[in-house]
């Protein structure tokens, strides 16, 4: 099937986010009989794009029953109808989640340092000390535990005699939720960012927050951040290397495919974050990601490029990034429908010639019996936009290994050798994995 000029023309106005004027292109084109329906797919997600969700809905339904068993329309069907419940979910109110609070603090610093913490006493200690050693004194550190475990208020005990460090109990709302509170509750012009097991280096207040006094237009700054590798030795953590994953200047359109912002790097106007609605606290992981993607719909993101602060990786993958038990990639492509970056359009699959039909029909192999949406959910539907095709089914082969999901696994793995059966290692990978 042959991709019309006016199909192509429709998905560059998609991915220039002009959905507007590609719902009028696709609108003219016939989507009849088993070979419309990429154009259909591609009208649903304008619509939805634009906001009616129940328009986008129909459409993948008139398409699903053109041709029943096609994977790509099943998957956009369920995030569509995922995100749309995302997207109607109340707007969030993170005062009303405050249990308690100690600690007075001091009435107006430059900067409130927002540390959310859930269980994790081993770790927090350390983090304070970081801030505590920070070469400028202008700040608060409020320390917001989302309804966790209480004994970290033990270790924090001696901190809350510092006047500039406020701790306080909220209800149990997740990572998203216990920022807003602090946010929310927060003193400081500006806020800055920091998990309970990372560290910032001593220059890491005082670089971000000389920069932005210095340039009122900032909005939001970053820096770049360490990646401490960590292994147990003699029953402590101990780094074994490190390295920065990202020094990359702002850059909206590669903000689409990934978050290059550590979010312990970034220092913001604690307002700004209040007038783009908080963190979204119905997304369990990337809500960072997302976060800057609306921040940045307003705002540009200002990089320095020196490195003030550190991310700590573990070898039992216990760091507070890696913690919730949910699947990553759903999260992630939420994300993608949310802001309007659909790598599942029928003009992009179409584009991609023969290539396409197998990838096509390893989609739709894969999630013909889809139980709870199992495959859709971890599929990292970005790989699309940015890798080979075969490598989606790849990589969620590997994930799927990593939870012990060995039939699984192989399923996807199969669908990564259909689309690319000339890839030697994927053969050997499944005779041999």
């Amino acid at each position: 099937m042959r991709l019309s000029e006016k199909h192509v023309k429709a998905l560059r106005a998609m991915d220039e986010l002009d959905f507007e004027g590609a719902l009028e292109i696709l609108s003219s084109l016939k989507a009849r009989g088993p070979s419309g329906w990429p154009a259909r797919n591609d009208l649903a997600l304008c619509r939805f794009a634009l906001g009616d969700a129940d328009a986008a809905l129909a459409e993948l339904d008139r398409a699903l029953e053109m041709d029943p068993g096609n994977g790509f329309l099943k998957i956009n069907r369920f995030y569509v109808e995922e995100t749309d419940k995302v997207r109607s979910a109340p707007a969030p109110r993170p005062e009303t989640r405050i249990l308690e609070t100690r600690g007075a603090g001091v009435a107006s610093p430059l900067v409130t340092v927002i540390m959310p913490t859930y269980n994790r006493c081993d770790f927090t200690a350390e983090s304070v000390e970081s801030v505590l050693a920070q070469t400028m004194d202008d700040w608060e550190l409020l320390i917001v535990n989302d309804g966790g475990d209480r004994r970290v208020e033990e270790v924090l005990e001696k901190y809350l005699a510092d006047p500039r460090v406020r701790y306080v109990y909220a209800e149990h709302g997740g990572l998203g939720s216990a920022r807003n509170v602090a946010i929310s509750a927060g003193r400081g012009r500006y806020a800055a960012q920091l998990d309970d097991d990372d560290v910032f280096y001593p220059d890491h207040l005082a670089t971000l927050a000389g920069f932005m006094q210095a340039n009122p237009e900032a909005k939001l700054a970053y820096t770049d951040a360490n990646r401490a590798f960590q292994r147990k030795d003699g029953g402590e953590w101990r780094t074994v290397r490190t390295k920065v994953p990202y020094s990359v200047d702002f850059d909206r359109r590669e903000m689409r495919h990934q978050s290059y912002v550590p979010v312990i790097s970034v220092m913001y106007e604690r307002e700004r974050a209040a007038e783009i609605g908080y963190y979204n606290e119905h997304i369990l992981r990337s809500e960072d990601w997302e976060f800057f993607l609306r921040f940045s719909a307003r705002y540009d993101l200002h990089h320095l490029p020196r490195v003030t602060c550190e991310q700590r990786e573990r070898a039992d993958r216990s760091q507070m990034t890696r913690s919730f038990d949910v699947p990553y990639n759903y999260y992630r492509n939420m994300v993608g429908y949310l802001h309007g970056f659909f790598p599942l359009t029928g003009a992009r699959m179409l584009g991609a010639g023969s290539s396409g039909d197998k990838l096509l029909r390893a989609m739709s192999g894969l999630v013909r019996d889809d139980k709870d949406n199992f495959f859709a959910r971890r599929l990292e539907l970005r790989k699309l936009l940015v890798e080979p095709y075969y490598a989606i089914f790849y990589a969620l082969s590997k994930r799927l290994a990593e939870e012990g999901e060995r039939d699984a696994s192989r399923e996807a793995l199969r669908a990564s050798v259909c689309v690319k059966p000339s890839e030697l290692k994927l053969w050997f990978k499944l005779f041999n994995g």
